[in-house]
């Protein structure tokens, strides 16, 4: 993962200059100092990519979600699955179906991942997944 963040950077610094005018009209001028919304990556991508580029970002945003839900549903399933063995949840998300999964554990948890994707702003979502993350890892 800190591979890639230093490439992605790395790319960044290659495609924009570092310093650039708050007046510029394009990306290349705004460089990654006056990048619109400090979206540094959208303003890459809209000097390789051109007008097409905030769809592109938008696409690989959502693909990046899915993938991030799909881990985090199947990860929070054996969580309550764990605290329904504590006497901690619901009993029947304690229970493992005929494939030796937690299905009921699993189904609740999709349908509140579904119910947090729906809730607000991809902000929104970023602020409540990172505070907790900052504040257990002390």
């Amino acid at each position: 993962m800190i591979l890639i963040y230093l490439l992605a950077n790395i790319g960044y610094l290659l495609v924009l200059p570092l310093t650039g005018s708050p007046e510029a009209l394009d990306a290349m001028g705004r460089g990654i100092q006056f990048a619109v919304s400090d979206r540094v990556g959208t303003a890459a991508a809209s000097v390789i990519f051109g007008e097409n580029a905030a769809v592109i970002m938008a696409i690989m945003i959502m693909i990046s979600t899915f993938g991030c839900n799909n881990g985090l549903i199947l990860a929070g399933a054996r969580v309550y699955y764990a605290m329904a063995k504590d006497g901690l949840f619901f009993k029947k998300a304690g229970v493992l179906n005929k494939k030796s999964v937690p299905g009921t554990a699993l189904i609740v948890q999709g349908i509140w991942t579904c119910l947090l994707c729906l809730s607000g702003t991809y902000s929104d979502l970023l602020d409540y997944v990172v505070l907790p993350c900052c504040c257990f890892t002390f």
